[in-house]
């Protein structure tokens, strides 16, 4: 069974099997790309992954990225939220 909150590194994690409990048991479940590498990266990830409320223009600020997550996932008509960062 997965915790309920906080950041969590799973080893062998199965996401297919780990989503599918993450969604059954309430959450709104999120897939994060792998293959990021570096900061550009990371920023377009999360802009197609995520939802962003203001939308997020560029990468050049933290803040703002942080901002516009933070808006986006508090829209999101869901009890829980789950961010799942594949790592392959």
């Amino acid at each position: 069974m997965i915790q309920n909150h906080g950041l969590r590194q799973i080893a062998d994690f199965d996401v297919e099997t780990g989503a599918r409990e993450l969604a059954n048991c309430g959450n709104r479940v999120f897939l994060l790309a792998s293959g990021i590498k570096d900061k550009r990266a990371f920023f377009e990830g999360v802009r197609r992954s995520l939802p962003l409320d203001p939308p997020l223009v560029g990468d050049h600020t933290w803040d703002a990225l942080s901002d516009s997550l933070w808006n986006g996932l508090h829209g999101v008509d869901a009890s829980a939220i789950a961010i799942i960062c594949l790592k392959r």
